[in-house]
């Protein structure tokens, strides 16, 4: 091809599915209408408005409906967009393929899964939450039992797959007669409904004016309300590119989709409003609407007959989105598969000769179905939240081909005599990033490249893999991918200056140690993981006769820099493992490098457990018991309670079994910071596994903080997180219970975890572009929070995946001082306005006095943990909570940021002075000692220089 014009494109249909490289196998049959109905069976007005009318009132007033037509004109736009690409690629999974060729196909991939999931979720949800509860009203079923609605829902599910599976004709005449109803139906009821009130056939106490009465709920703006009521048009009107996913089963394909997408969206938008406006007029009162929503409001003007008869059509229109919903997934199935980008590619890319559908992607579709609807039956708080999270998908998926649609679209010669946006189109693209443009091999960079040759050199044609696509393994050239393998090190981020101002990233050089938030790092002179105790006391006696300074590293899990040095960094991940059992004392021997999520489970193969965890378990043992790490319950103290002896190699090689028989050395190593010496191995105190019962709700702060000595008193494990700028906490009552194990559904832990990492990270990135979002962010996060329950082992109830990246200051203070403390920092947050998106973690730890330096010495105390996000400045928020903290006699956890040095921490400890005799007759040259430990604990001195050493906090 030369510069020399754009090139024909041709108009015939199996022309043009085969100048894109595959064969026509669908059977072509639908014409524009079909493909119109398509799309406005999965807008559905008569759906979208008949779950969400109540909703939008509620949050905004009757004045929530004229958003309707400003959300129209949004997706207005974005139907023009995809209208002209529907020209250009006119192909089944019409959103996976348009991301391949576009951009290629692991973005075309990524959208489809996104196609995938929406159909997967979003149509049990609404036959399950909608279709068959409202087909009981039809059918005056009054009091169904949960199994019958569930019976109801695999019934229709099952009836919309066989219909697309005899032919797609039979679903298309079902689909074409359902939106000839729905048009009919809604718009003659609307219409009805404003008679009666004109008429003044029955009461109401409003007249048109009621149509701009608006409110917002107590406690949120009216901007705030305006974006939840606006929701309705976004849920509503989404879907219209439906009808571009059978575009290889439609006549004229070309021409007839940009017909049919913008149609649909038009018709919708403008039959919409007018049914918004019948419904709104013709609420009687608002308690009538909060009783009953829509149907209520029915009945009242028409009686329960002819109401039952149009919520009947309602329910009509919701089935046929379900069979056009079924199409649409199999056709995402079948065309991925077509391209070997699934499992199963080679059954699920078949089409049967006779039906000429895509029986095996229908029948695929119809499990994902099956097991989202029976997981919504068995855990249907789970299933609602899902569901709702699901909606936000096809917003994604339009900004991703939208994107790509605007980056490519210049290259593309039009489609001759198809629907083209003109010279418009540079208002809907003028503001779109453009891509470096790359010299193809087979278009001159004056010319335009032919839709059907996009990805040319990426596919090999019908049903074959992608091949030539990924970039062979070579060093980087141009914008291809290396495949060297990446630097295990990850980046960390380095403070500017102790201004409070955000951490910068700065990639680590080979050898470069970085923690797990990545915000502390070294580069030591050696760095050793060593395999015995004796290859442990060679390595520190080398190290110590070379004046080098000696520390070992676990998980670095800790936000400060106590592990940091240029001297010897040992890692003692291969000695670890459960070296030692004895059940009926209940006495463990476990090796110091070993994690605490892989002594769990050896623990349990043995019937046994630990009395107590933290809320992660990736730390390493050793890196856990030395710094103080805790779980939470009054009768229970931090983990290094646990310790009956361990043993410690010093500096000199030797090695030392801490045992009672010398209680103070004893007591200063189970939490020692790594000042002593290298522990190397510990015996535990364990008690016979045991299960939990996990109980998660939402609770007003105020009555939390009321009922905190009931709360924590009357559970065996109680902690709560209170979220800044929100009235809200989220409680957790964790009891040992004999009941039998019951612990989530695997679907349901994995939203929850994705709801906690993945979620949560997402609205924390929010928070950092967009800081005065954050309250309102957390007022929502708080919304979204349901109650949950499950009875699980021990160590799967106190430990949850926590994957979101942050640095953290955690303080001890008395328990009794809990609650005047956690509201004199909330105080500080509102009053000094700082971005604060993290929760703050509150737990409760039992008086301990087996450890020196532990910060729960001598008393009952509430741990209180605030957090900020990776990237975000801290330290203006961490000072001010230090400050508060101290002046309720606070101590820092030692693993955790902290402003304070030796001079401030002396005081606080009633065993200092025992601890620094310890330390200097076991590490009289400071070997373990490097700059945070000369920080937080002094220099090596003598137990009469450490009595000198009292003094306030350095601030």
């Amino acid at each position: 091809m030369t510069g020399a014009g754009p090139e024909k494109q041709p108009t015939g249909d199996e022309e043009t599915v085969g100048g894109f490289g595959y064969a026509q196998e669908l059977h072509r049959s639908l014409s524009w209408f079909s493909l119109f109905s398509v799309s406005f069976s999965i807008m559905s007005i008569a759906t979208g408005v008949f779950l969400n009318f109540t909703f939008g009132i509620t949050q905004l007033g009757p004045v929530s409906i004229w958003l309707w037509p400003a959300v129209g004109v949004g997706q207005l736009l974005v139907a023009l967009v995809l209208s002209e690409l529907g020209t250009r690629i006119p192909l089944a999974g019409a959103g996976y393929q348009w991301g391949s060729r576009l951009v290629g196909p692991a973005y075309g991939w990524f959208i489809g899964a996104l196609g995938i999931l929406y159909a997967a979720v979003g149509v049990p949800g609404i036959v399950y939450l909608a279709v068959a509860p409202l087909t009981e009203y039809v059918l005056g079923i009054d009091d169904a039992s949960p199994r019958m609605t569930l019976f109801i829902a695999l019934l229709m599910l099952t009836v919309a797959y066989l219909v697309n599976i005899i032919s797609v004709q039979v679903a298309a005449r079902i689909n074409n007669v359902a939106v000839l109803a729905e048009i009919l139906g809604t718009v003659v009821l609307a219409l009805l409904l404003f008679f009666l009130w004109v008429t003044g056939a029955k009461d109401s106490d409003h007249g048109i004016g009621y149509l701009t009465e608006h409110h917002h709920l107590p406690g949120y703006s009216y901007g705030y309300a305006v974006a939840l009521a606006s929701l309705v048009g976004v849920y509503t009107l989404a879907g219209f590119e439906a009808a571009a996913d059978v575009a290889e089963e439609a006549v004229d394909a070309r021409r007839a989709l940009p017909r049919a997408i913008l149609g649909s969206v038009v018709v919708s938008v403008v039959l919409g409003m007018l049914v918004l406006i019948g419904f709104t007029v013709a609420i009687p009162s608002d308690e009538v609407l909060a009783a009953g929503g829509l149907p209520a409001v029915f009945q009242y003007w028409l009686g329960e007959g002819l109401a039952r008869t149009f919520v009947g059509v309602v329910v009509f229109a919701m089935f046929a989105l379900m069979v056009v919903s079924a199409a649409v997934i199999a056709r995402i199935l079948f065309a991925m598969a077509r391209d070997n980008m699934l499992p199963g590619s080679a059954l699920l890319r078949q089409v049967n000769p006779t039906t000429k559908t895509p029986v095996p992607a229908l029948l695929a579709g119809y499990v994902l179905n099956i097991a989202v609807v029976v997981f919504g039956y068995n855990s249907s708080n789970a299933f609602g939240t899902l569901v709702g999270a699901t909606a936000v998908l096809p917003y994604l998926v339009y900004l991703l081909i939208v994107l790509a649609y605007g980056y490519r679209r210049r290259r593309l010669a039009a489609v001759d005599g198809a629907f083209d946006l003109g010279r418009f189109a540079g208002a809907v693209f003028e503001n779109v990033p453009r891509l470096p443009r790359r010299r193809r091999p087979d278009a001159d960079t004056a010319g335009r490249v032919p839709p059907s040759e996009l990805l040319r050199a990426r596919w090999a044609g019908p049903g074959s893999a992608v091949v030539a696509s990924r970039t062979t393994p070579t060093a980087r050239t141009g914008r291809g991918r290396s495949t060297a393998p990446r630097s295990a090190t990850p980046a960390h981020r380095w403070p500017e200056s102790p201004g409070g101002r955000r951490m910068k990233k700065k990639a680590p050089t080979a050898g470069t140690w970085v923690n797990w938030a990545g915000d502390e790092s070294c580069a030591p002179r050696h760095a050793l993981q060593p395999r015995s105790v004796d290859e442990v006391a060679a390595a520190t006696k080398r190290a110590a006769a070379e004046g080098r300074t000696v520390r070992v590293v676990g998980a670095g899990h800790s936000f400060n820099d106590q592990v940091c040095t240029d001297g010897l960094l040992l890692n003692l991940d291969r000695m670890s493992g459960l070296w030692h059992v004895d059940a009926e004392a209940g006495l463990v021997t476990v090796g110091a490098g070993t994690r605490l999520s892989e002594l769990n489970l050896q623990l349990a193969r043995h019937g046994l457990a630990l009395p107590n965890l933290g809320d992660i378990d990736r730390q390493s043992i050793a890196g856990a018991m030395s710094t103080g790490t805790h779980g939470t319950g009054r009768r229970l103290g931090n983990l290094a309670t646990q310790i009956e002896s361990l043993d410690l190699v010093l500096a000199d090689g030797t090695t030392l079994t801490c045992t009672e028989a010398d209680p103070e050395i004893l007591r200063a190593a189970r939490l020692s910071l790594g000042a002593l010496g290298v522990i190397t191995s510990y015996t535990l105190r364990v008690v016979p596994a045991f299960a939990l019962r996990a109980e998660t709700r939402t609770m007003p702060l105020a009555r939390t903080l009321d009922s905190l000595d009931y709360l924590v008193d009357g559970n065996d494990h109680f902690e709560f997180f209170l979220f800044p700028h929100t009235d809200a906490a989220l409680v957790k009552l964790n009891n040992r219970t004999d009941e039998p194990v019951r612990p989530p559904r695997d679907l349901a832990k994995g939203i929850a975890e994705f709801t906690e990492n993945g979620a949560f990270d997402a609205a924390c990135r929010a928070g950092r572009r967009f800081p005065s979002q954050i309250p309102r962010l957390n007022r929502a996060v708080t919304r979204l929070m349901s109650p949950s329950s499950h009875v699980d082992q021990s160590h799967r109830v106190f430990a949850s995946k926590r994957s979101v990246r942050f640095t953290e200051m955690e303080w001890a203070v008395p328990r009794a001082a809990c609650a005047e403390v956690l509201q004199e920092i909330l105080r500080v947050i509102n009053r000094e306005h700082l971005d604060v998106g993290f929760p703050i973690e509150v737990r409760f730890v039992a008086p301990d006095e087996q450890s020196h330096l532990s910060p729960a010495y001598g008393r009952e105390s509430a741990y209180l943990a605030v957090h900020m996000y990776q990237g975000m400045p801290w330290e203006r928020y961490f000072r001010s909570v230090q400050d508060i903290a101290l002046a309720f006699d606070g101590r820092p956890h030692w693993g955790k940021r902290h402003l304070m040095t030796a001079a401030g921490l002396a005081a606080r400890y009633p065993a200092w002075d025992t601890f620094q005799a310890v330390r200097a007759r076991l590490d009289p040259q400071g070997t373990f000692t490097n700059a945070h430990l000369r920080r937080v604990l002094g220099p090596v001195t003598d137990s009469q220089d450490s009595k000198g050493g009292r003094g306030h906090a350095d601030q």
